[in-house]
């Protein structure tokens, strides 16, 4: 996870489509600036980790529309990625804007009552604008002992 500015289009929801193009794609750019490739052009390893939402999870294309499933995207541009079979379902100990960075996000913007829609979107969007880069690499950090306490739990939970 990377903090960039996202150019999510308001009032869209996000889709097969539209997570491709808005957020795997300058994810690709992003992760190719930071990892690059090996001397013979191949990605440098890293892992793609995303949570099962439909969007995600898309596997099949439905022949009245041209979308291209986010598991074939996925496996065509990305060097890993953790497969939707893969991933335990409601898995919010793995994931790290379950685990730490919303209930951060949440306390900022609670910090203050708000009188409108307006004030309260208004608050989360420089809740997240102000979201310190260290705290997230934090939360990525603690990835690997969290997932390794999630497989000693059997899938349970766990503190």
């Amino acid at each position: 996870m990377f903090r960039q500015d996202l150019k999510l289009r308001a009032g869209i929801k996000i889709d097969t489509d539209v997570y491709r193009e808005d957020i795997l794609e300058p994810t690709k750019v992003w992760a190719l600036q930071h990892y690059g490739t090996d001397n013979d052009g191949f990605w440098n390893e890293w892992i793609y980790q995303q949570d099962s939402a439909p969007s995600h999870a898309s596997t099949n294309e439905n022949p009245e529309e041209f979308k291209i499933p986010t598991q074939r995207w996925l496996a065509e541009h990305f060097p890993d990625f953790i497969k939707k079979n893969e991933w335990p379902a409601s898995s919010p100990d793995l994931n790290p804007l379950d685990y730490s960075i919303w209930s951060i996000l949440e306390a900022q913007v609670n910090e203050e009552a708000h009188e409108s829609v307006k004030s309260l979107k208004q608050a989360i969007q420089e809740a997240f604008e102000n979201l310190n880069q260290e705290m997230i690499n934090r939360a990525i950090d603690d990835w690997p002992r969290r997932l390794d306490a999630v497989i000693a739990a059997n899938e349970g939970h766990f503190e």
